[in-house]
């Protein structure tokens, strides 16, 4: 069986011509997280926390509250924002 992704072109971020090349040093900030709220993976509930203006924001189904402790610790899958440092 041939591999489905063998025909893509990877680019590589280092190459001087690559769309994707960034001079800028590699600095990053926490931009939102991820937490699981349950027993296990295969019962509970995932909810969203996001930082935006300085102030964290909960996101649960339908309810969208300000935070001032996000578990941060308890996260499951983190995203960060390059810094424009």
């Amino acid at each position: 069986m041939e591999d489905p992704d063998s025909d893509v072109e990877m680019t590589d971020v280092n190459e001087e011509d690559s769309p994707y090349k960034d001079e800028r040093p590699g600095f990053y900030n926490l931009n939102s997280f991820i937490t699981h709220l349950g027993t296990s993976t295969h019962c509970g509930h995932y909810v969203c926390h996001v930082k935006r203006d300085g102030q964290w924001y909960y996101f649960n189904d339908a309810k969208v509250a300000q935070t001032n402790e996000p578990p941060i610790g308890k996260g499951y899958m983190y995203f960060f924002r390059k810094s424009e440092q």
